[in-house]
């Protein structure tokens, strides 16, 4: 656990950022992107990651110095750290209550949170990796488990539905996880004002290895890995106008793990602990009205 929490440096990750252009609005103006994806793999394996994209150009067109930038890259990362630092504390709060070895927190451990940076992208982030279907239990004690839920009689067609995570509350903040994205974001913003022109696209990204799921996703893609991808794009305010993520199985027993799409996220789980990163950013507002 030491070593974990010692981990300081920003790991560069091979991942697969699901963004694509043009989709938010025709009729709204997008700066960049922030991303919640999860992941679910054939071995029962669960990525789920938070991404922010630096969007250097439009700082610049914004007026920001390069000297600005290069402070607001530290700081967008000493944000994402903190996120991380939160996840740790809270999970290993979890793992107190019971400790196993099998389900230990740690760069090798069943549970692995890491920061990463996506080149390609320009996006930094972190993921959190469950190793398999019991770390996730271990892990979420009280997540209903759809397996389990669902094993009465042979079913070809299933639906599921819920709030996209944008457009859901985020305990002790007073708005929606997709408007602390962006205030998180503009938090590290150093020497230009951009709370009127920052517009990001919120893009949720649910990929998994089986072609048997259909959506109401604004796009689906196969990427190289033989994995599916749904991608739902919002901004901060059509998040809360158009909130709804509708997933059909078509199997004889839907899996564990199409639940995550809908169900426990990474930034739910930081929970108000997460609100103390925004304090700065507030306090400087605060001090220029």
């Amino acid at each position: 656990m030491k070593k974990f929490l010692m981990m300081a440096l920003l790991l560069i990750l091979p991942f697969t950022l699901g963004i694509q252009s043009g989709q938010a609005s025709a009729e709204e103006k997008t700066t960049g992107f922030i991303q919640v994806q999860t992941v679910s793999y054939a071995n029962g394996g669960v990525l789920q990651g938070l991404y922010f994209s630096a969007n250097e150009k439009f700082l610049t067109e914004s007026g920001a110095t390069q000297k600005e930038i290069q402070s607001f890259r530290l700081a967008l990362y000493e944000k994402i750290k903190g996120l991380k630092t939160i996840l740790v504390e809270n999970f290993a709060l979890i793992y107190l209550k019971n400790p196993n070895d099998k389900f230990a927190i740690g760069q090798d451990g069943a549970l692995q949170i890491t920061l990463v940076y996506d080149q390609t992208n320009d996006a930094y982030g972190l993921q959190l990796y469950f190793k398999d279907k019991d770390t996730w239990d271990f892990y979420h004690p009280s997540s209903e488990s759809p397996e389990e839920a669902r094993q009465e009689g042979f079913v070809t067609t299933e639906k599921s539905e819920g709030q996209i995570i944008f457009a859901q509350s985020l305990p002790g903040y007073q708005g929606t996880v997709g408007q602390y994205l962006k205030e998180l974001y503009l938090s590290a913003v150093q020497g230009v004002d951009l709370s009127q022109s920052y517009n990001p696209i919120l893009s949720y990204d649910y990929a998994l290895s089986s072609s048997k799921i259909r959506s109401n996703a604004d796009s689906v893609y196969a990427d190289s890995s033989g994995m599916y991808h749904h991608l739902w794009q919002r901004t901060v305010e059509s998040s809360i106008e158009n909130d709804q993520i509708v997933l059909y199985y078509y199997q004889a027993h839907p899996q564990w793990w199409y639940l995550t799409v809908i169900g426990l996220a990474v930034v739910v789980v930081l929970g108000g602990g997460a609100i103390v990163l925004l304090k700065n950013h507030k306090k400087k507002k605060e001090n220029n009205a």
